[in-house]
């Protein structure tokens, strides 16, 4: 076998196969090693790696590797996802910094089946968003609360 080349799995198959037949007929594995042009230290790695298995079994165990790298990989991208998720919610529980985020959210959360619905809602929103809706940039107090007026019949009265 050539100098830094790398054997295919069929002719390692065949090579450790003609090895043990050549070891067999009562040579030493230095010997049958030599033979075929490879060292005892490929030998054993080969047949540690690969001994007792047919060429399909090898294709298939190729096949399995793949298979598990694909897997790991869509393990990996789920985990990846998960922690963004996770840190999307957290940061969610953060009031938003700005009114269209909120609206977003209700815009995500909510369907609208008529358009008077979609009004009703949206403007209950912009009510609360503006009226009760704490605020980080004021404090955490909502930009323009409600304020209590005095009743004007009570006043007459008195």
């Amino acid at each position: 076998m050539p100098k830094g080349k790398r054997a295919s799995v069929e002719t390692i198959i065949r090579t450790l196969r003609d090895i043990e037949i050549y070891h067999a007929q009562g040579h030493t594995i230095a010997a049958s090693t030599r033979q075929y042009g490879i060292t005892e230290q490929t030998y054993y790695r080969w047949r540690k790696q690969y001994g007792g298995m047919q060429l399909n079994q090898v294709r298939q165990m190729k096949e399995m590797e793949k298979e598990n790298a694909r897997l790991g990989k869509a393990v990996c991208d789920l985990t990846l996802d998960k922690l963004i998720q996770t840190k999307r919610c957290r940061e969610s529980i953060k009031p938003p910094a700005s009114p269209i985020m909120c609206r977003d959210e209700l815009l995500d959360r909510e369907i609208f089946y008529t358009l008077r619905q979609a009004q009703v809602l949206i403007e209950r929103w912009r009510v609360h968003y503006n009226t009760i809706w704490p605020h980080c940039s004021l404090g955490y107090r909502p930009p323009a609360p409600e304020s209590v007026l005095p009743n004007p019949s009570r006043r007459a009265g008195t």
